[in-house]
This record gives structure tokens, sequence and C-alpha cells, in this order.
């Protein structure tokens, strides 16, 4: 957001930072050559996947990490009982489930909060990079400065290369959650998951309650 907000200034983007901060963002003015070599140099460091990129990869692994053997145990605790009626222990399997809940949750808030940083936030830099370059090609054709007019189109050009840069960026260097790009196939696939660890709990329930079959597997 403090990216988008120094080349887009004058938006809720920009107003966000002030009432936070106090103040706003610095603005760059995607007119001058030399601003767009810096700002393309500043967003290369501090946006999505380049932002202490080992840091990030040992978070996501962890999480990750965390997660799949929480749901092991749910998962193990469910067989064995299911093997052997007499290891059943509710409250212990209660336990479990609800910590591959929250586990869960907080999987799929992170997945969905990559995927909108991995997803939009690319493109909104493009689009302020792709009105500036139609900005910079008016001025130039209305100018009749040589030297400024050389300056625009110099700014005009590197606008259309930092506009390819950033999409190809996001396509080469995304946020990855361990080893999967954060997509709603990921989530389907939690969510798949959970509800199978679900419909068996529930299945078991049932069975103590002496509703339906006592075994979810036949």
């Amino acid at each position: 957001t403090w990216v988008y907000a120094m080349i887009v200034g004058g938006t809720s983007a920009l107003s966000c930072w002030e009432q936070k901060l106090g103040g706003a963002p610095p603005q760059v003015s995607l007119a001058l050559p030399e601003n767009i070599v810096a700002w393309a140099s500043l967003r290369r460091v501090v946006h999505g996947s380049h932002f202490a990129p080992n840091l990030q990869a040992r978070f996501q692994w962890y999480l990750l990490v965390s997660f799949c053997l929480v749901f092991a145990e749910a998962l193990l605790q469910m067989l064995g009982e299911q093997l052997d009626a007499s290891n059943a222990r509710p409250g212990s399997r209660f336990a479990s489930t609800l910590r591959l809940l929250l586990f869960a949750s907080m999987l799929i808030c992170e997945i969905l909060l990559v995927h909108r940083l991995d997803s939009r936030w690319p493109a909104y830099h493009a689009a302020e990079v792709s009105r500036a370059r139609m900005a910079s090609l008016a001025l130039a054709a209305a100018t009749r400065d040589e030297a400024a007019r050389s300056d625009l189109l110099l700014a005009a050009s590197l606008l259309e290369a930092l506009g390819n840069e950033i999409e190809a960026d996001r396509m080469a260097f995304p946020i990855r959650i361990g080893f999967a790009r954060p997509d709603k196939a990921l989530i389907s696939s939690i969510i798949s998951a959970l509800t199978f660890i679900l419909a068996t709990e529930v299945q078991a329930v049932l069975s103590l309650l002496g509703v339906g079959d006592s075994s979810p597997w036949r």
C-alpha cells in the first residue's frame, strides 16, 4: 500500500496512510525518468515475495508443517477409534478437532490475505503505471520543448518496460504458502479435508446417540 500510495496521490489509499501515520508517504512523479527508475528499484525490494524472502519462506513453512501435523493427529486419532472403539476418548478427540479447525482458519485467512496481496496490488501498480505512460505520451505530443519532449518519451518507454516487469514479476515470483501458490484451489483442498474430518466426527457423535449407522465407513 505504501509503494502504491507514492504514485497514486489523492485517492483512498493515500488518505488511509494519512489517517494511520499522521502524514502522507512521499509523492513520486512518474513523468521523470529518474523517479521511475527509483520507484521500480524500491518496489523490487519491498513488494511481495521480494520483501525478506527468507523470513517469509520460514514463516510459511512453519505454518504449513504445523497444520499438517495437527491434521495428521486428528486423522490418526479418528482412524484409531474406528479400528478399535475401546480407544475412544471424546475429550481428546474434541481437542484435536478443535485445534485442527483453529489452524485451518488461520491458514485460510492467510491464504486469502496473500492472494489479495499477490494478485490485486500488482494490478493496481500496473494500472497507475499505464496511466502515467499515457500522460507522458500526451504531454510529449503537446510540448514544443525538444528536451522536455525527449525526457517524456524516455519516461514513457521506461513506464512501458516497468509495466511489463510488474506482470512478469507477478507470474514468476508469487508469494507461496509452503510450496503452493495461494489460490482458490488450495482453499478448496483444505476445506475438503476438513469436511471429511468433520463428517466423520458428526457420524461418531450420532452413533453414540444411537442414531444412524455406528460406522461412517460403511
